[in-house]
C-alpha cells in the first residue's frame, strides 16, 4: 500500500520529468527555427507563389496528361523569364543613366535645364523653386557641396532603394524555384496543410486552407496586378514623352506600387519636368496620362481585392495594410491571411456555428 508520502514522490519524479520533457521539446523547436529562420522568406514566398500560380498550373497539368513535374518545370522556368528579361532590360538601362549622369558631372558638364520665368507664378512654391533651381543650375558643383548634407541623405536613399530592389530580384528567383518544388509535390504539400489547419483547430468543419488561399489569390491580383499594370502604364507615358532616365523612374513606379505609397512622388515630379522642360502639347498629355495611371489605382485595386475572395473587400484591405505596417512587404499577404482567418473564426463565434 502507498504511502502519502511514496505518491508524493511520484508525483513530484512525474514533474520534474515533464518538466525536462518540456525544456528539451522547446530547445529542440527552438534550434529547429534557428536552422530554418534564413529560409523562412523565400519559404513563405514560395508558398504564396504556389498559391496563386496553382489555377495555370492544374491547367497545364491537365493538358500535359496529369504530369505534374514537367507542368512544373515549364512553369517555373516562364517565371523565372518573366522577371529576369524585365530586370535585365531594367539594369541595362539604369546602369546606361547612371554611367551618363557620371560622366557628365566628372567633365563638369552635369546642369539642369534652364528654370522657366513662369515658375515664378506658381502659388506657394514657385518663387523658392525658382530661386533654388536657378542657384542649382549657374554652378551645380557648387550647389551641391553647399547642400551637402540634402544631396548626400538623397543619394543614400536612392542607392538604399536600388539596393533593395537588386534584393528583391534575387529573392523572388529564388522564391519562384521553391515555388515549383511546392508545385511538383502540390498533392502533398496541400494534405499536408489541410491536416495542419484542422490539427490546430481540433475541428475539420471549417476549410481554412480555402479561405487563406483565396485570400492570397486576391491579394495578389489586387498588389502585384493593380503595379504591374500601373508601371508598364507609366513606363509608355514616361518613354514616349522622352522623360530622361525613363528606366529608373518606372522602377521607382514598381516599388511604389508594391509598398502601397503610390506613383504620386513620382508623377508630381514627372509633371514638373514636362512643364518646364518640354512642349505644351507633350506637357499636358503627358499630365493627364500620369494623373490617370496614378488614379487607376482607386478603381482597379478594390475590384482586384474582392474578385473571388471569400471575405469583404475591407477586410483583405485592412489586414493588407496592417501587415505590411507591421512586417513590411510580406507582410501585405501575411497581414491579409490572418486577418482574413481571424474574421472568419470570429463571425463564426458570433453566430453560435461550430468551427
Amino acid at each position: 500500500m502507498d504511502t502519502p508520502t511514496t505518491k508524493s514522490t511520484i508525483n513530484s519524479k512525474h514533474f520534474i520529468e515533464t518538466v525536462i520533457r518540456l525544456i528539451a521539446l522547446i530547445l529542440l523547436f527552438g534550434w529547429c527555427f534557428k536552422i530554418i529562420e534564413p529560409f523562412i522568406t523565400p519559404l513563405l514566398w514560395g508558398c504564396i507563389l504556389a498559391v496563386a500560380i496553382f489555377p495555370v498550373f492544374n491547367h497545364l497539368k491537365k493538358q500535359l496528361k496529369g504530369r505534374d513535374h514537367l507542368a512544373a518545370i515549364i512553369i517555373t522556368l516562364f517565371f523565372l523569364l518573366l522577371i529576369i528579361l524585365p530586370a535585365g532590360f531594367l539594369s541595362v538601362k539604369m546602369t546606361a543613366e547612371i554611367k551618363h549622369l557620371t560622366e557628365l558631372y566628372n567633365k563638369h558638364e552635369l546642369s539642369l535645364p534652364v528654370v522657366p520665368e513662369k515658375v515664378k507664378s506658381w502659388p506657394i512654391i514657385g518663387s523658392k523653386l525658382h530661386s533654388t533651381w536657378s542657384e542649382a543650375n549657374d554652378n551645380l558643383e557648387l550647389f551641391i557641396q553647399k547642400n551637402a548634407d540634402i544631396t548626400s541623405k538623397i543619394l543614400d536613399f536612392s542607392l538604399a532603394i536600388i539596393t533593395s530592389a537588386g534584393k528583391g530580384v534575387f529573392l523572388m528567383i529564388f522564391s519562384i524555384i521553391i515555388c515549383g518544388i511546392f508545385l511538383a509535390f502540390t498533392d502533398n504539400a496541400s494534405s499536408f496543410s489541410r491536416k495542419l489547419f484542422h490539427r490546430l483547430m481540433g475541428s475539420t468543419k471549417s476549410d481554412m486552407t480555402s479561405i487563406a488561399a483565396s485570400t492570397i489569390r486576391s491579394v495578389i491580383k489586387g498588389v502585384f496586378g493593380v503595379t504591374i499594370i500601373q508601371s508598364s502604364l507609366a513606363a509608355i507615358g514616361l518613354f514616349a514623352a522622352g522623360i530622361p532616365a525613363a528606366g529608373l523612374l518606372t522602377l521607382f513606379c514598381f516599388i511604389l506600387g508594391i509598398t502601397q505609397i503610390g506613383l504620386l512622388p513620382v508623377t508630381l515630379g514627372v509633371i514638373i519636368y514636362a512643364w518646364t522642360s518640354l512642349s505644351s502639347f507633350t506637357a499636358t498629355a503627358l499630365t493627364i496620362w500620369m494623373l490617370l495611371v496614378g488614379l487607376s489605382d482607386n478603381f482597379i485595386k478594390p475590384w482586384l481585392l474582392s474578385k473571388g475572395s471569400v471575405v469583404p473587400m475591407p477586410i483583405l484591405l485592412i489586414g493588407s495594410l496592417g501587415g505590411f505596417i507591421y512586417s513590411g512587404f510580406i507582410g501585405l499577404f501575411t497581414g491579409a491571411v490572418i486577418f482574413a482567418l481571424g474574421y472568419k473564426l470570429f463571425i463564426a463565434w458570433v453566430e453560435g456555428g461550430d468551427i
